[in-house]
């Protein structure tokens, strides 16, 4: 019995959670320890939602895989950058939750890459998810949540939406300035692009925005450094400002600077370069200095070619320009010509073209010398003078796209090859019919991608056609009727159509025999159909 000297205690006791002992009957008292050779399970269930418990596998270190994938976006591989931030990104929604800071930062990274690839309406999507999440579960001035929206302003600014730019801004600068200060580079940048936005040029006011504009680039300079892409495309808006004002001067020198960093920057078939390219030949035709901006078009054509599509919407508007460059030239060659008496007939003529022939021998040799970017080059600028002298679909023009054709096939760019192939045989047998040589040709060369992308049974039905039309034109015996034939047999072999193969082959041998061909190549087409018919079991070898 308890002293009555003791005071009362009305302390509540611990309480342990209830345990199962492994041996014995009774359980252990809770003033005696555990046992070191016996083992407890736990019976009570963790109140804890699944999603916040640790998991069972390690958690990556998602800070080095986002700097891996902020690598790959500073050297240029924004596709690769791209999916390795995907990745990132899944993974940190399993482990972290779709609203944590750090994955809210990755996201956003992630537009960022977007805006560079000019795919803004991901890089929307996914800054309005951001600031929607972030104003959810980090709060409305939380600095995630300002940083998003202040991406969904520049988006807003890169496609035009000037007044949505502006309503954002109108929200987000007073947060800014209360959350990181007025004098905070985040909020200045900010308040300048809102300064400079085009209501200030629809009100006229273009000295302001100039000053205002210049402003935001210094402030961008210090920023990000001189040379950084979000610099030199805030340049190119200042060059655009005094194109509508019709500054000339003023937008070539800032043009001009700007193709030239970024070409050693960026690249000189980078979206960025190309567009200040671009933007400095509208500034010579608009200023009529029309051979300068030839000079700029011969450039920047071919590079637009590589970096778009030579049939994208952005390479054809640059060669619509061009074109227009060439008449605008020879049109004021002719008024001159027209309006002066003394000089002669001779001196009045229009400049002759240049020697296409050579041209195309040249860039034939750097072709075969294995030099295919300035071959390829050399052939889109010799096609487009030959599309202004002598049309597009003339023969002479087609052949040079044929052999251009011809030069991706050996560098392995399939797409382009059969593109430029396919144009060719649409153009030849709109203009001289379905059975002419060039048509015949550009067949010829869509069957070889055929064969070149394991696509066989398309090859084998383009030659079921082809060839007949070749013997009607070069001759049953000539050498690029017998190729075909030669080619349409190894396919049927590839296919495991012998019967078809040996029919294909005995025909071609009676061409050869007939036509007295029986040289090495006669005597490889033998073999060959001797292992057709070992394989068909027709005799043993």
């Amino acid at each position: 019995m308890a002293s009555s000297n003791q005071p009362l205690s009305l302390a509540r006791p611990r309480v342990r959670p209830p345990l199962t002992h492994n041996g014995d009957q009774q359980p252990p008292s809770p003033l005696t320890p555990f046992p070191s050779s016996r083992t407890y399970s736990l019976n009570w269930q963790d109140p804890r939602p699944r999603s916040t418990r640790k998991p069972d596998t390690p958690t990556p270190d998602f800070d080095l895989w986002s700097k891996y994938a902020s690598n790959l976006a500073s050297t240029g591989k924004l596709t690769q950058a791209e999916e390795t931030y995907l990745s990132c990104i899944k993974q940190m929604r399993s482990c972290l939750g779709p609203d944590h800071e750090h994955t809210l930062l990755v996201m956003r990274t992630l537009a960022d890459v977007y805006t560079r690839m000019r795919k803004y309406e991901s890089a929307e999507q996914l800054y309005s998810e951001c600031a929607e999440r972030g104003r959810r579960s980090l709060g409305r001035e939380h600095p995630a949540t300002l940083e998003a929206l202040a991406g969904v302003a520049e988006v807003y600014v890169a496609t035009r939406r000037y007044e949505k730019a502006e309503s954002v801004w109108m929200h987000l600068i007073p947060s800014m300035k209360k959350v990181f200060g007025e004098s905070a580079e985040k909020t200045l940048v900010q308040m300048r692009r809102l300064e400079t936005s085009t209501s200030l040029f629809n009100d006229g006011q273009h000295l302001l925005a100039e000053k205002s504009f210049l402003s935001l680039i210094d402030h961008m300079k210090l920023y990000f450094g001189a040379n950084h892409e979000r610099v030199l495309n805030a340049s190119r808006t200042l060059a655009e400002m005094y194109v509508k004002t019709k500054n000339w001067e003023r937008a070539e020198e800032v043009y001009s600077e700007c193709a030239e960093v970024s070409r050693h920057k960026l690249g000189r078939e980078h979206p960025t370069t190309l567009d200040a390219l671009a933007g400095l030949a509208q500034v010579y035709i608009s200023s009529e200095r029309y051979e300068n901006a030839v000079t700029v078009f011969q450039y920047l054509i071919p590079f637009m070619a590589t970096t778009f599509g030579e049939v994208s919407p952005q390479t054809q508007a640059q060669v619509e320009k061009y074109y227009q460059a060439i008449g605008s030239i020879i049109r004021l060659d002719t008024a001159v010509s027209s309006t002066t008496t003394t000089v002669s007939e001779s001196e009045s003529e229009v400049p002759p073209p240049p020697d296409f022939q050579v041209w195309n021998q040249y860039s034939m040799g750097l072709m075969k010398n294995g030099d295919f970017t300035r071959a390829e080059d050399s052939f889109f600028a010799c096609l487009t003078e030959m599309k202004v002298y002598l049309g597009p679909d003339n023969e002479d023009t087609l052949s040079v796209s044929r052999n251009l054709a011809g030069l991706y096939v050996q560098a392995k760019n399939w797409e382009k090859a059969e593109a430029l192939y396919s144009d060719c045989l649409e153009r030849s047998r709109r203009t001289r019919g379905n059975e002419n040589p060039g048509a015949l040709d550009a067949q010829a060369g869509i069957a070889e991608v055929y064969v070149a992308t394991n696509r066989l049974e398309k090859a084998v039905a383009v030659w079921q056609h082809l060839i007949p039309s070749m013997a009607r034109v070069f001759g049953a015996a000539s050498d690029k009727t017998l190729t075909q034939m030669k080619g349409l047999a190894r396919v049927y072999v590839a296919l495991n159509q012998v019967a078809e193969a040996d029919d294909v082959y005995s025909e071609l041998l009676e061409v050869m025999r007939t036509a007295d061909q029986k040289g090495e190549e006669f005597f490889t087409i033998l073999k060959e159909l001797a292992e057709v018919r070992i394989k068909n079991g027709q005799y043993e070898p």
